[in-house]
Parts: C-alpha cells; structure tokens; sequence
C-alpha cells in the first residue's frame, strides 16, 4: 500500500511537467519606447509547466532566441512564485533583427518545441537601426573584458612577487654608507683583542671598502699574520699596527 502511495505521488509531481504541453509567455520588463534593433531589453519568461531542472544556461545564454532575439544575459532561472508547476527566466534580450506579429512563436529547447506568446511588445513600432549588429563582434568584446578583469590582478601579484626578489636578492646596498660605519670601525682600533677581530672579519671589510683602501688593509692584515703566533707582543708593535690602520681611509672620512 505504501509503494502505491508513493508511486501516485511521483506521478503526480511528474505528469504536470510531462504529460502536458509546455507554453509559455515572453514579458518585456522596460516600460515604454519602441523597440529599436541593436538594444538591449530587461525580459522574463514563463515556461508552464516546465521543471526549472531541466533548462541549462548554455542552452540559452549567448544564443540566439525566438530567431530574432539574442540572449546577452541570463540573470536568474527559478520556480514561479505564482505557480510552482512554471520555471520563470530573467534575462536580458538584444533585438537583432525586426519581425512580424505572430499569435506565437517557437522556442526551440533541444527536442521540445515550445510555443512563446509575447506580452508588452510595441510591434507596430518596431523600427532599424541604422547601425549593424555583430554577435560575434559583441561576444568577443565581453570574453575580452572578462580576460582583462581575470588578468589584471595575475600582473599585480606577480609584479609584487618579483619587486621583493628583486629587493631582497638583487638590490645594491649603499655602499658609501657601508663605508663610513667600517672606516669608523678601523679608527677606534686600539688593543691586540681589536687587531684580531678585525683580522677575522677582514674579509667583509675588503668587500665593503674601496679599492684603495682595501690594498691598504691587505697590507697591514699581511704584516700582522707573519707575526700573529709569536710569544710576546710589546706595546709599541701592537701601537704601530693599530695606527697603520687608524689611518685608513682617514682623509677621505675625516668627519666620521
């Protein structure tokens, strides 16, 4: 009893939608004017009765309508309000050619032919543009701009991702500056503890400072590791290197 409940409601929630011939009407939704070729229209069309399920936007959209309609935009698909048995469609029609008042017109939705009556069209006004109208012309146009919106913010990101490589890798650090803090460095030397840090760090103080004064560093960096390891250090040897590099760079960083 129960499987034969639930049959007659499967057929009964089915046979509106199939088992009865599909109409359906086109309303044009912009108040007033004439309806020109080449414009575009704000419609909404009722299908009854129609399962919303079956109707698939690439049917529809971008393609032609009723023969002399094109659809530009389809907004919405969605059950009547009015009627639950009716699928209504919000779309936006372009006029691309002038026809003739029929009491109806064929859509043809894959293998179904359905009737559409047209309601709120000014035919007898109808009236060419000068203008021609390409749909092919008007699909490129769209594609191009949704191509643009995609990529401009893929140019963004990767502008930013390759100005912070560029910045962290490939960005030349002021050099002069560098300069100016080792000089400063050279010309507080004073103890043998100081002689030794700079001996170790001697090879970042050859890449800072200029030519000239590297080969001067060299020198005395040189003459300090042939006696680096000797026993006893007197005062005046350890005095007479320090001043040897005071001196570097001295005149060219006099205000440091």
């Amino acid at each position: 009893m129960f499987k034969l409940i639930l049959c007659l409601i499967l057929l009964n929630s089915i046979l509106p939608t199939y088992g009865v011939e599909t109409t359906g009407h086109l309303t044009l939704l912009n108040k007033g004017g004439q309806l020109i070729v080449g414009e575009t229209y704000r419609a909404k069309l009722i299908l009854a009765p129609f399962d919303k399920r079956l109707l698939i936007r690439d049917q529809i959209e971008n393609q032609r309508f009723l023969d002399f309609f094109y659809v530009a935009n389809l907004k919405k698909i969605s059950v009547s309000p009015n009627n639950i048995d009716a699928t209504e469609v919000k779309l936006d029609l372009v006029l691309i050619k002038k026809f003739d008042p029929r009491e109806f017109y064929i859509f043809q939705l894959g293998d179904r032919n359905i009737p559409i009556q047209l309601k709120n069209f000014v035919i007898q006004n109808v009236d060419l543009n000068i203008k021609d109208f390409l749909i092919m012309e008007n699909t490129v146009n769209q594609t191009e701009g949704s191509f643009w919106r995609w990529l401009w913010p893929m140019v963004l990101f990767f502008l930013l991702i390759s100005v912070s490589i560029w910045w962290k890798f490939f960005r030349k650090p002021d050099k002069a500056k560098y300069q100016g803090v080792a000089i400063g460095d050279l010309q507080k030397i004073k103890t043998h503890g100081d002689l030794e840090d700079v001996y170790r760090n001697r090879e970042g103080y050859y890449k800072i400072l200029s030519n000239v004064e590297r080969e001067e560093l060299e020198g005395v960096i040189l003459a300090y590791a042939t006696e680096q390891f000797k026993k006893e250090w007197r005062e005046r040897d350890i005095s007479d290197f320090c001043k040897k590099i005071n001196t570097i760079g001295k005149d060219k960083h006099h205000g440091v």
